[in-house]
Parts: structure tokens; sequence; C-alpha cells
């Protein structure tokens, strides 16, 4: 119940500005490494979920 209000009410803005900030830093060489990781990191964003 918790993980789904999560979801509805903070998860999926905040996924929204984690996805945005991945993609800015995969714009240079140096954040690229960190980019790759908040990508892989977003489902456990979203939900709280770990994998």
């Amino acid at each position: 119940m918790l993980r789904a209000l999560y979801f509805l009410l903070i998860g999926w803005w905040f996924s929204a500005f984690w996805l945005a900030a991945a993609w800015a830093l995969c714009g240079s060489i140096i954040g690229l490494p960190l980019g790759f990781l908040m990508f892989n990191a977003v489902p456990t964003v979203v939900t709280l979920a770990r994998s």
C-alpha cells in the first residue's frame, strides 16, 4: 500500500526528474558512467522496490 501511494504521489514525478538528470549526465564523457547507473536505478526510484 505504501509503495502504491509513493508511486502515485512522488515516484512518478521524481522519476521524471531522475531521468532528465541521467540524460543530462550522459551528455559528457565524465558523467556517462553515472548517467548509466542512474538509468539502471529508475525502477527503484519509481516504486521503491529493491532490484
